[in-house]
C-alpha cells in the first residue's frame, strides 16, 4: 500500500490533471485555471491531500476577462478510507490561502458568482459526500472586492466568525 500511495501521484500525474481539469469545466460556466496539482498522504497523515496551485476563475460571455477568483493555494482533506469505500467520502476540511474574490453585479442583476451549469444529473450519478468535519472550511488571507452597476443591491458582507466565514447580506449599494 505505502509503495502506492508514493507512486499512484507520479505514474498517474498527466492522466489526474485531465480528469480535474474536464470535471471542472463540465460543472462551471467560467474559464478555470490552475498551474500545479498534488496528491499528499504526508502532511495531513492519515487523511490525503489535494491541492491546487494558483488558481483562478475567470468570467465568461458578459463577464469575459474579470477574475471571479484568484487563489494561490486551494485545498481538500480527505479521509484516506472513505475514498477507498463505496458509500461516499469524507471531506475533513477544505482550505484556501490567500484568496481574492471580486463580486460583480450588472445593471441586468446577473451576478458573476453565478457560474454552476445546469445539470440532468441526479444525486446517484455523482459521488455522494458523506460528511463534512471539524473546521471544514478556512480561508487565510481574504480580499474582497463588490461592485455593482446598480443601486439599492444587496451589498453582500463576508464576515469572520471564529475562524469561520459567513456570507450575509445588508441593505445599500456598493461603494
Amino acid at each position: 500500500i505505502l509503495i502506492a500511495v508514493l507512486t499512484v501521484p507520479v505514474i498517474f500525474k498527466d492522466k489526474i490533471r485531465t480528469k480535474v481539469v474536464q470535471v471542472i469545466n463540465a460543472s462551471v460556466n467560467a474559464d478555470v485555471k490552475f498551474g500545479d496539482y498534488k496528491l499528499g498522504f504526508f502532511r495531513n497523515f492519515p487523511n490525503m491531500t489535494f491541492s491546487l496551485d494558483n488558481v483562478s476563475v475567470v468570467g465568461v460571455d458578459n463577464f469575459e476577462n474579470d477574475t471571479l477568483a484568484a487563489l494561490k493555494t486551494f485545498d481538500l482533506v480527505f479521509n484516506l478510507g472513505s475514498l477507498l469505500g463505496r458509500s461516499g467520502y469524507e471531506i475533513k476540511s477544505i482550505i484556501a490561502d490567500q484568496v481574492q474574490v471580486n463580486a460583480i453585479v450588472l445593471e441586468d442583476g446577473s451576478a458573476n458568482w453565478d457560474i454552476m451549469k445546469d445539470t440532468t444529473e441526479t444525486a446517484a450519478d455523482r459521488p455522494a459526500v458523506r460528511s463534512l468535519h471539524g473546521r471544514c472550511a478556512r480561508l487565510r488571507s481574504l480580499r474582497r472586492d463588490y461592485r455593482a452597476q446598480r443601486s439599492l443591491l444587496p451589498l453582500l458582507q463576508l464576515r469572520q466568525l471564529d475562524g469561520m466565514f459567513l456570507i450575509s447580506e445588508s441593505a445599500g449599494s456598493a461603494p
